[in-house]
């Protein structure tokens, strides 16, 4: 008897201990659908809710409870995910990715389907996307700017060069249906059609007699040498000779124009007209692009207009020689004003290069007068390098009679080198001569660079984070289902972290554009940078003392009066108290002080004007220091030095910003550290308002 209430027990407290272990495990699964972040929906077969955790009860933003017995309304695929778009109230709406799966519930079958938020997922993509067209359009744009500029460099004829910006302006970037150039002709104040092609063809000039300058679209255009954009619908003012062409041929009426200014060195030659047959054609063009391409427009038609002035004249010469000697001398005055007065060094050389003439801007750039000086060859002013590319050029001119254009490197007087662009035309009616005109590219070529280096910078910071996130997004979607609930937490985290970091890279360079794109005399409102310091302060105070930071603040000054965009203010404060918060250590200190250069001279701008007042900010911290040889790049966009290979988030952007922001006010900022231990950051702006 007692052997077998002995047995009886044991069994009984296994039972006991089953029982204990499956309402353990019971909650624990519990507790797992409560708070997991997918929403979990069991529906029977009839397509109603049987069972709705935490998360689907904030995903439908209705009571779990309120959910239990409605239909579920959404079609369900087996083992395939579905992104369906779930209302949410006021105007709000979230994409959920769906998948379903087969359960049996008490004993009948049914479906679970599980909901994941991929809003936010949606958004990024989105994103992505515009940047992506916003890079490809810039890519799209530098083409086009280098394809005109190299049609236009190859191009001396008035004809050709209207031709060319036709097929690359008005049919490529414009998709207009006409395009017109008129000149202006200062001296008898008239406008002169050079070329037109109207509704598909060209059309002689002689369908446009001269016409004059008197008020309307075309002088309001030549008068502020900016572009302007006109919807004939409702202002139906447009050019005489064109509404006559329009009106002979039975054409139909355009709906919108452009007009596009042709200036060169402040003068207007005259104005590049594109009409179109759509109405507001031209509501959304790139001003920028259209502006640069009209720059080497301008040059381009002013040389074809002297070219053709000068093949005029030279084909007439010998047979009026008695009866246009008053003009000859007239023209060589205006070609002798020209040479004087041109920007680029021009002269007249022989077939093996000397040098026969030189205007004044070539004895600046390269030496004195070529008689008092040795310099007798065109070679002498070119690079080693270029001579084999100089010496083909000359032949190319020679043998095809066309004109050539190069780009080489050339040597100043003080033999110093710069990039240059040589243009080559034969003399007309003397074949042994050339006119050879250089142009200094340096500019060009640096914006050049400087373009292509900041794409290049872009295009490798906007990779590493898209690359991360693709690739945590795949490991997730290929070993989801092998995955621990945590280990997928750590994958999102990971996605999230790097979503951060690309917006916050995608924000600084919409910042940095904004303001290289901005006058700060757009915004003027009275602003006090001592309330600004301290509202900063305010904001980032319990990012300081979540790490054990004293952050203190003292002012010279009872104000600190500027004018500007308070906006603009609040970003110097805000990433240079950000910064430090950053790379100060736990328990670390960090000083901000407001003073000026009335309180303190020592802090005043080298050679600053003595008269003027400088308000002075500075953000100091006893973080690991900036070594020496990182001082001078500190400001340059994407530099972070030793940063980088640290754990401190960031994009190399934030002090760029902060010096690009301070010059719009002709500010600056500098830095000291000794290298080891603490940073002082110190800006400087002058004030406007005196207080």
């Amino acid at each position: 008897m007692k052997r077998n209430s002995s047995a009886r027990n044991g069994s009984f407290l296994r039972l006991r201990k089953a029982e204990n272990e499956l309402r353990v495990a019971h909650q624990r699964m519990a507790q797992i659908i409560a708070t997991s972040v997918d929403g979990l929906i069991v529906v029977d077969e009839a397509g109603k809710i049987l069972f709705a955790n935490a998360a689907a009860e904030k995903l439908f933003s209705v009571d779990a409870a309120a959910l239990v017995g409605k239909d579920f309304g959404f079609p369900l695929v087996t083992d395939e995910f579905v992104e369906i778009d779930i209302y949410q109230g006021q105007a709000r709406s979230a994409v959920v990715e769906m998948r379903r799966t087969r359960i049996d519930w008490s004993g009948n079958p049914a479906w679970l389907v599980n909901l994941r938020d991929i809003t936010e997922r949606k958004l990024n993509e989105e994103q992505m996307i515009a940047l992506n067209r916003t890079l490809d359009q810039r890519n799209w744009d530098l083409y086009y700017l280098y394809e005109t500029g190299t049609a236009l460099a190859r191009q001396i004829e008035l004809k050709d060069i209207c031709w060319t910006l036709f097929n690359m302006l008005a049919q490529t970037i414009l998709h207009s249906d006409d395009f017109i150039v008129l000149t202006y002709d200062a001296q008898n104040n008239l406008l002169k059609c050079q070329f037109a092609v109207v509704a598909g063809s060209e059309r002689p000039r002689e369908h446009f007699p001269a016409m004059p300058l008197s008020g309307g679209r075309i002088e309001e255009v030549l008068r502020a040498r900016e572009i302007l954009t006109v919807d004939y619908r409702q202002d139906y003012e447009r050019p005489k000779c064109l509404a006559d062409l329009e009106h002979t041929l039975d054409l139909p009426q355009p709906q919108s124009a452009l007009y596009l200014p042709i200036v060169i060195a402040d003068n207007a030659l005259g104005v590049m007209i594109f009409q179109s047959l759509q109405p507001n054609a031209y509501a959304s063009i790139n001003h920028y692009l259209l502006s640069t391409i009209a720059t080497q427009a301008a040059i381009a038609i002013e040389n074809g207009l002297l070219y053709h002035e000068i093949l005029n004249h030279a084909a007439t010469l010998e047979a009026r020689v008695v009866e246009r000697t008053a003009q000859l001398e007239q023209l060589n005055r205006r070609i002798s004003a020209i040479l004087d007065n041109a920007f680029e060094p021009i002269l007249l050389i022989t077939q093996e290069g000397d040098l026969e003439m030189a205007n004044p801007e070539f004895d600046k750039v390269f030496g004195s007068g070529i008689e008092q000086r040795p310099l007798k060859s065109l070679a002498d002013v070119v690079c080693d390098n270029s001579q084999d590319i100089m010496k083909a050029a000359i032949h190319k001119v020679l043998t095809d009679g066309q004109p050539e254009r190069v780009q080489l490197k050339c040597k100043r007087k003080d033999n110093t080198t710069f990039d240059a662009e040589i243009a080559l035309a034969r003399v007309a009616d003397n074949a042994n001569q050339l006119v050879c005109t250089i142009f200094d590219i340096t500019r060009f070529k640096e914006i050049e660079r400087m373009k292509s280096q900041f794409v290049s910078m872009v295009s490798h910071e906007l990779r590493t984070p898209v690359a991360s996130v693709l690739l945590t997004t795949e490991t997730l979607m290929k070993y989801y289902e092998r995955m621990s609930d945590e280990t997928r937490r750590d994958k999102l985290g990971q996605i999230q972290e790097q979503a951060e970091a690309l917006t916050e890279l995608v924000i600084s360079i919409l910042e940095l554009s904004r303001i290289e794109g901005r006058n700060p005399a757009d915004t003027r409102e009275t602003v006090d940078l001592l309330q600004v310091a301290r509202k900063v302060i305010g904001e980032l105070r319990f990012s300081a003392e979540a790490k054990g930071q004293n952050i203190s603040f003292a002012s010279a000054v009872e104000q600190a009066l500027l004018s500007g965009d308070p906006l603009d203010f609040h970003r110097i404060w805000q990433n240079l108290i950000a910064n430090a918060i950053k790379y100060t250590p736990p328990g670390g200190n960090i000083s901000v002080t407001l003073t000026s250069s009335e309180v303190d001279d020592d802090l005043r701008p080298l050679n600053a004007d003595p008269e003027q007042l400088y308000v002075v900010g500075m953000v100091s911290d006893d973080g690991p220091g900036i070594p020496s040889e990182d001082l001078e790049l500190l400001f340059t966009r994407f530099f972070r030095g030793r940063a980088k290979y640290s754990q401190v988030p960031g994009t190399g952007l934030g002090l760029a910003i902060v010096r690009e922001t301070l010059r719009l006010y002709g500010g600056d900022i500098s830095v000291a550290s000794n290298g080891d231990r603490g940073s002082t950051f110190t800006f400087w702006i002058p004030v406007q308002i005196q207080h």
